[in-house]
């Protein structure tokens, strides 16, 4: 991975020294400057799934070879993430730098872009769910609520999130309206389980999609069953994850 500095969505200086640009955040001048020079610049991330890091990288990097458009690649929580740099001495050229840096971006990745800058995958799932007029509920074991938690803080979450349940004692998921023999006969994390937990919280909530999260591995290597349904049609996911440092549980 090239480590290079991260720079805020879209930022402007025009008439910026060196000094200016270092003051938030660079640590070094790119080629050329003078303390004279005025400079615009900007950046631009698109965050992705389904590749790793070093697979973004070796797609994204022989695009912008030189210093200036500047690419930066990340691994997040949320993905991986593209940073484009780009300096120039008005802000028309930058822009113009930038929308044909995205271009060549969106022609290898479009397909695996789901935000951009400061969207998080909670906004744009719930943007999604506003415009199809859905809503959704959860029940959680593994995660914690954390996936709850975080559609709880979306801004007017309660147009499209009902509510979620969290159930990590098999007691819990069973007065809820989890079958007690599916757990015996499967065990608490499983696929078969994730399901009726995605149903349960359908029904109770009423919602028109719910989702299901369960699992295990606290001390070995951890191994995710998610299930989403819409009464319908179901989707079951085994996911395995590693760890986040300091953390027992990881975000899915």
């Amino acid at each position: 991975m090239v480590d290079r500095k991260r720079w805020a969505h879209d930022c402007l200086y025009a008439g910026a020294s060196p000094g200016d640009v270092r003051d938030v955040g660079e640590t070094g001048t790119d080629p050329g400057f003078n303390s004279s020079r005025k400079v615009v610049i900007l950046a631009r991330t698109w965050k992705t799934f389904g590749y790793s890091e070093a697979a973004v990288g070796e797609l994204a990097f022989p695009l912008f070879p030189t210093d200036n458009p500047s690419l930066g690649v990340y691994a997040k929580p949320d993905g991986i993430q593209l940073q484009l740099k780009v300096t120039a001495e008005k802000e028309s050229e930058a822009r113009q730098m930038l929308e044909e840096g995205e271009k060549k971006i969106r022609q290898i990745f479009d397909s695996t872009i789901w935000g951009t800058d400061n969207e998080t995958l909670e906004t744009v799932v719930g943007h999604l769910l506003v415009e199809r007029k859905l809503s959704l509920a959860i029940m959680e074991d593994y995660t914690g609520g954390q996936l709850t938690t975080g559609l709880a803080a979306v801004p007017d979450s309660q147009a499209f999130f009902n509510g979620g349940f969290l159930a990590q004692a098999n007691k819990a998921k069973i007065s809820l309206g989890v079958n007690a023999k599916t757990i015996s006969a499967y065990g608490a994390s499983s696929r078969e389980v994730a399901a009726e937990m995605a149903e349960v919280a359908r029904q109770r909530l009423g919602a028109d999609i719910g989702i299901g999260i369960t699992g295990t591995g606290l001390t070995g290597q951890p191994v995710v069953y998610v299930a989403i349904l819409n009464g319908k049609h179901i989707q079951k996911i085994r996911a395995s994850t590693r760890k986040r440092k300091g953390s027992n549980r990881d975000p899915l």
